[in-house]
């Protein structure tokens, strides 16, 4: 069973802020060990290598981050090994390159590496089982632009991967192997095709008649007053008119929703089909939006400083880490 776009981005941004959040590589770990297994319950697509790709992405980025700590300067008390150690002149900086490498700098590199890689996976799952175009129709009109050009940001990779595998077969047909030393063949026919499907993209938005109807202004003053309201009260909380503050706040939110409201009315877009929520839809969004709400509270912070130390375990802690692998219900039905 598909699960509801909106469904997917709620989901996204609680494994976001639960990478924020938590910074103890056990809970980590296991929190991509439930983004893998979202992304198995459903059946394969076309974007599968998305996340085999953002995956080994995180783990290079990993390994740089890694490399580059040891060869900084980096404090600590527990000293791994002794690498030689080189002053670069003065006129490349005075940089210190070498020395003591310490237990404490590459735990926490390492960690912050698998909170990145995480958010990667997570995005990955998200481009290769989201139906971006269904999204974009559930965008409210006046967002419709913005709308189009975020599910064209989302549809690149998967766009690059077909373009990489297209060129790669048409290479195998002609008897090419080896990818490291075709590699730097790949460059020009997936630029050329990459350009070529930009083209067709930009021809076919015209050929619709995409940005022919005449702009609207219609709520435009009430929402730059709505802002200059919100702006007012940031400025009345700092100087202490708490008061005074929360009414232009109140006061600008209503006037940017009600001009938000004129510029869809006005804008006259129209719909074939918009995908409506579902009873497990609406479960996986509860329980993400559980996730993002209480991810800061499960005391899940590790820091290997001053000495290193083993980061801790709680069941409790863990458990919460499984209510991410709440859209697998929907792929097992």
């Amino acid at each position: 069973m598909k699960l509801h776009p909106g469904a997917w981005l709620v989901w996204l941004a609680a494994v976001a802020v639960f990478a924020y959040a938590v910074s103890d590589p056990l809970y980590v770990l296991l929190g991509l060990g439930v983004v893998l297994l979202v992304h198995l319950a459903f059946p394969a697509t076309d974007g599968v290598r998305a996340v085999r790709m953002f995956v080994i992405g995180g783990c290079v980025l990993l390994m740089l981050r890694l490399v580059l700590v040891v060869l900084a300067p980096n404090p600590g008390t527990t000293v791994i090994f002794t690498l030689p150690h080189i002053d670069l002149p003065r006129f490349l900086g005075g940089l210190s390159i070498g020395g003591p490498v310490n237990e404490e700098v590459v735990a926490a590199s390492f960690v912050e590496g698998l909170r990145l890689i995480l958010v990667l996976a997570a995005f990955g799952v998200f481009n290769a089982h989201a139906d971006v175009a269904s999204l974009v129709r559930s965008v409210p009109s006046v967002f419709r632009d913005a709308g189009l050009v975020v599910s064209i940001a989302f549809a690149f990779v998967p766009g690059m991967l077909r373009t990489v595998r297209d060129v790669r077969d048409a290479q195998r047909l002609r008897d090419e192997r080896g990818f490291r030393r075709l590699a730097p063949s790949l460059a020009v026919p997936v630029l050329g095709l990459s350009l070529e499907r930009a083209l067709l993209l930009a021809e076919s938005m015209d050929a619709r008649g995409y940005g022919g109807a005449s702009s609207t202004n219609a709520g435009r003053t009430t929402l730059v007053g709505g802002l200059v309201a919100l702006l007012a009260s940031i400025v009345a909380w700092a100087a202490g008119w708490h008061p005074v503050a929360t009414v232009l706040a109140l006061a600008g939110v209503v006037a940017v929703v009600w001009s938000l409201r004129e510029a869809a009315a006005a804008s006259g877009t129209t719909r074939y089909f918009v995908s409506k929520l579902r009873a497990i839809d609406g479960v996986v969004m509860a329980v993400s939006l559980v996730v993002l709400v209480l991810a800061s509270r499960i005391g899940g912070s590790y820091n290997p400083y001053p000495r290193f130390s083993m980061p801790a375990f709680s069941v409790g802690a863990a458990l919460f880490t499984l209510l991410l692998a709440a859209p697998a219900l929907a792929g097992s039905l």
